[in-house]
């Protein structure tokens, strides 16, 4: 799971791991990012889902308004 936190300066990526059973979870990475760096990946993320969805078809996500409050 990765929780994304943000504040005036930051972008903050939280990337959790959580171990099935356990109500808990630890946070195994932490990236941060100034607003630039965070755009910028979002971007060349959106690119590369891009390029695959053309190679391989739609990658199809859960609608998040279906979910629990826990979908991220």
């Amino acid at each position: 799971v990765v929780f994304v936190h943000h504040n005036e300066n930051e972008f903050v990526l939280d990337f959790v791991f959580i171990e099935p059973g356990r109500p808990q979870g630890q946070v195994v990475s932490r990236v941060i990012n100034n607003p630039k760096a965070a755009k910028k990946l979002a971007m060349a993320l959106g690119g590369l889902v891009k390029r695959y969805e053309e190679k391989f078809g739609e990658i199809e996500v859960p609608d998040p308004t279906t979910q629990p409050d826990n979908y991220h």
